[in-house]
Order: C-alpha cells, then structure tokens, then sequence
C-alpha cells in the first residue's frame, strides 16, 4: 500500500507531500491540485505496469512541469510491500548539454538495496517490490456516454478506459469468465440505483465491428438501451464493473466520486466502496470530491484538504489539523467543519 506521495515541478505541485491511507478523500477548490495528484499516482502505476512514455518523455515532461519552472520533476511514492518498506522516485530533468531533451530517471529502494537507473526502462522493475508498490492502478473520471458506447473486445483482458469506455466489453468478459463477480457487480448498481433489477450485455454494432452493448431491466422499463438510462446508473456501473475487472485494481483513483449521483445514491456508494476495502487487503481507494454528503462519509483522518498559496502552487493538510477540529469534533460533521473557513485561511495560513 502507498502511505505518501511526494510530487516536486509537478503541475501545480512546486513541494506536496500527502499521506494517503486504505481510504483517502481530497477536497478543495477547483485547480487546487486535487485531480493532478490522481494524475501523479496513475503515472506512477503506468511506470509500474511499463506503460509509461519511456521512449520519448519530452511531451510528458512539457505538460506536466509546473507552471513557470525548470528542472527536474519528480513523482515519489513511500509504503510497504508484505514487510519491506519501499520507496520509488520517477523523475525527469532536461539535459544541459543538449537543448530540448528530457532525461528519465527510476529509482527505488526496497529490502534488497537501492537501485537507480537513468535512460531506458528497467525491465525487472515490474517484478520488484518498487514496481510491485505503484502497479495496479486505475484512474477513472467517467463520462455516461462513453460509458453507455457499445463496445469492442479489442483483448482477452479488456479494460475500462478512464472515460468509462469499455465498460460493456469488461462486462460481457466478467460475465462469461466469473457469474459471481457479475452478480456482484449487479447488487451494487441495485443497492446505488434501487430501480434497476437486472442488467443485460449482448452484442452489439461497435464501430467496424462487433462488440458489446448494455441494457437494463428497470422496474417498469424492461431492455433500457444504455443510452437511456441516467448518468448515475452508468457512473455506477462503469466503476463497479472497473472495480471487479481482472486483473483487479489495487489502486482505485476516482475523480468526483460524487459525479451524477443523487446525495443518498452517494452515501450508498462510499458504504459499498469501503465494504469492498475491508474484503481486500490490497485495495486502496483514492478520490476526490465538492460533495459534503460524501466528504460526512469519511473520517476526519480520511480528509486532505487541498488549496493555493499566492503563488499559485498547492498547499495541503489533513482535516484533522483543522485549528477547531479538537474542539469541535463532537459538534460539527466533517463537512461542516470543512466549510467553517475557507480552505486557504489554515491550510496555507498568512505566510501563504
């Protein structure tokens, strides 16, 4: 499990450290550097899988430097693999002597030693316990109708996309291969959307071919074309069905958890996400959120709050360090407690 992300030059990120725990939930303003620290967490997972841009990072590096800066960027993750504490750091750094070009960096320290490689990507990094620490990570900040898109099975392992496409593929491959997981992937969409009944996967004109498409069995509305049923029903699924999809995600990064969903269908969906963090041991859940209804199902321990300094570069503490929080815990909620100032008056303070 990831304990601290640490991103330098990373966006909005000039120094951010975070803790993260088996359930964490961002809160803040918009461009507060909520959504961009899912986007450092997914590249590390993309580092971890081999995914990552190693051939030619210049673009990467380009878009994700922070604002106004030079120098080396650096993505950095700390937790434990079994027993072992393990660091990883993924930086890149333009190269002096040659103009416009990036140098790749991965480093990691595990129980074995310290390793650092520079250039090319280190092929026996997947199998070791640094690549074993950021790997199976998901990002997903799903759009309905992408979500309710017929779908191709363009693999014997398809995968929900971030946009949520892809979902009906992943499930008609669930549904063959594991009834049990499907039937589970149904009871949560039931519990999160009491009108649905079933759902159904057949086949379906995707593109130049033949792919998948879902429907729904609603209460009075039998065979619902995805297309017609609410963007909540479809968040639901898609994250569902990318929570049960093999192989399992071991990092689950939701942006706006609370997209679509109705305030109860909210609080339903974080009780059914921690259940399925208490049956997993290695699931971790990372998400971000404006809701209050979401932010009063977490744990004052659970909640980062995130905001700007003056100089445009992100702030973050826990809201357990709220200057009332003591005080006032066994009187406000966390949301109210949340919304008690503005984020910049205790995150940043007045050196800020």
């Amino acid at each position: 499990m990831i304990d601290e992300l640490h991103l330098q030059r990373f966006k909005g990120h000039r120094d951010t450290s975070v803790r993260l725990g088996r359930m964490t939930l961002f809160v803040g303003p918009n461009g507060a550097g909520k959504t961009s620290a899912l986007e450092a967490l997914d590249a590390l997972g993309r580092a971890g899988a081999g995914s990552f841009p190693w051939h030619d990072p210049r673009p990467w590096y380009a878009e994700h430097l922070h604002r106004g800066d030079a120098g080396a960027l650096s993505l950095g993750a700390r937790g434990t693999v079994g027993d072992d504490d393990v660091r990883v750091t993924l930086a890149l750094a333009p190269i002096a002597a040659m103009p416009g070009e990036v140098q790749q960096s991965l480093a990691w320290f595990d129980a074995a030693g310290a390793h650092d490689l520079e250039g090319g990507y280190p092929m026996e990094f997947p199998s070791s316990a640094g690549g074993r620490l950021v790997q199976g990570a998901v990002l997903l900040r799903p759009d309905a109708t992408r979500i309710a898109a017929p779908s191709l099975l363009r693999s014997p392992t398809p995968v929900v996309e971030a946009d949520g496409y892809g979902t009906a593929s992943v499930l008609a491959t669930i549904r063959l291969r594991d009834l049990a997981a499907f039937e589970r992937i149904e009871a949560l969409v039931r519990r999160v959307s009491p009108a649905v009944e079933s759902i159904k996967v057949e086949t379906a004109q995707a593109g130049d071919g033949v792919g998948f498409r879902v429907a729904f069995n609603l209460r009075g509305a039998a065979d619902l074309p995805a297309q017609s049923a609410s963007a909540g029903t479809l968040v639901t699924l898609a994250l569902a069905t990318a929570i049960h999809a093999t192989p399992a995600p071991r990092l689950l990064l939701l942006d706006e958890i609370d997209h679509s969903l109705h305030p109860k269908a909210q609080l339903e969906f974080v009780r059914q996400l921690r259940a399925l963090v208490e049956a997993r041991d290695d699931l971790q859940v990372v998400a971000t959120t404006h809701s209050p209804y979401v932010l009063d199902a977490f744990a004052l321990d659970e909640v980062r709050v995130f905001a700007q300094r003056s100089d445009g570069s992100v702030a973050v503490k826990e809201l357990r360090e709220h200057p009332d929080a003591t005080r006032l815990r066994d009187v406000l909620s966390p949301a109210q407690l949340w919304s008690l100032d503005d984020e910049a008056t205790w995150v940043v303070g007045a050196a800020g």
